[in-house]
């Protein structure tokens, strides 16, 4: 008669079954209840400092001109001394706040023509290089989350964090302004600063910022090397746009009789911005200003034949501050659109 082995379990023996589990045990490995989902909240999580960071930056703006405006309303009813009646006092009393302000608007305008290169090497160093050079893109896309939904994530929640803030901060450095102020008469429109976050421009070069950000990560897969260079091409479109947006809309052109002298442009309105003037001579042709000096060599001589009648110039006035506004962000807007198409034809080839 045979005998079972020692330590056999007997054939109909099963096998212990674990507990059920608690309904009160924490589920430690689930997701936290929010309205983000998969590659959203993985997002938010692995960037979390993130937005932090951009709310403690608007909140700094704030903070500057809110000081700036309590500091002059605390001056308001100072009395100004000074033989016309101008001199409002020390740094400390109101020349001091209006001074203030103003340095923060001008500063502060200055410092955001940075943002969207700030916005372009983040999202293609952190966002996008960085995670695909530590692989860690393979943990959602493992996950039933197809990589065309990896990379819209990313794109959706860091224009949801970077449009806004620029909106806001734009928003607050235009309270930079003394009240009483003449705030639509600000002569030179033209200027750095002011043309971009005084319209939506800034914002438009935000949503290209993030594009070429995201095609940079993607195409280089490094962070570093992507950051450094979507940052250098995120700062350095702003400054080609600016010498070329006002080709962007025609210009207006004004003509004068010329009396006394052959030299002095013709008079446009004082909130216009002259962009090139020239002489009329006698025949209606329209010539440089200083076409008699370059074809003489002597000041103010023309060669024979040559009559200097009128003046011409070509200017853009204030009106066109809307225009010009309007018809760059719909070409930076549409620049975006292709970069984002391109990026995801390029994850679309590496992913096969």
């Amino acid at each position: 008669m045979s005998t079972r082995r020692a330590g056999t379990a007997p054939p109909d023996a099963r096998p212990a079954s674990s507990p059920p589990p608690r309904e009160d045990a924490p589920h430690s490995l689930q997701a936290p209840a929010t309205w983000l989902r998969g590659p959203y909240w993985t997002t938010a999580r692995t960037h979390r400092t993130a937005p932090p960071a951009v709310l403690a930056l608007v909140l700094l703006a704030g903070l500057l001109v809110l000081l700036g405006q309590v500091w002059l309303a605390l001056t308001k009813d100072q009395p100004c001394s000074g033989e016309l009646g101008l001199d409002c006092g020390g740094f400390w009393e109101r020349a001091g706040a209006e001074q203030f302000l103003d340095k923060v608007g001008e500063r502060g305008r200055l410092a955001l023509l940075l943002w969207p290169a700030a916005v372009a090497a983040f999202v293609a160093g952190p966002l996008t290089g960085r995670e695909l050079e530590n692989g860690l893109h393979r943990l959602d896309w493992t996950q039933s989350v197809t990589p065309a939904r990896w990379l819209t994530a990313k794109l959706v929640l860091a224009t949801a964090v970077a449009v806004p803030a620029v909106a806001l901060l734009c928003g607050v450095l235009a309270l930079a302004e003394p009240p009483g102020a003449d705030n639509g008469g600000w002569t030179d429109w033209t200027v750095r600063g002011d043309f971009e976050t005084r319209s939506a421009v800034l914002g438009a070069y935000t949503v290209l910022a993030l594009a070429l950000g995201a095609l940079t990560g993607l195409v280089l897969r490094r962070g570093y090397l992507a950051l450094a260079l979507a940052g250098g091409i995120g700062a350095a479109l702003p400054q080609l746009a600016a010498s070329l947006r006002w080709e962007l809309w025609p210009v207006r052109t004004l003509t004068a009789t010329q009396v006394e002298r052959t030299d002095i442009p013709p008079m446009v309105d004082a909130d216009s911005v002259r962009m090139d003037w020239g002489q009329i001579t006698a025949t209606g042709r329209q010539v440089p200003a200083d076409y008699c000096t370059q074809q003489t060599g002597n000041p103010g001589e023309c060669p024979p034949g040559v009559r200097i009648t009128g003046v011409w110039a070509e200017y853009h006035p204030r009106a066109h501050f809307w225009y010009v506004q309007l018809t760059e962000s719909l070409l930076v807007l549409a620049l975006a659109a292709v970069l984002v198409w391109a990026a995801y034809r390029v994850l679309r080839h590496r992913t096969g």
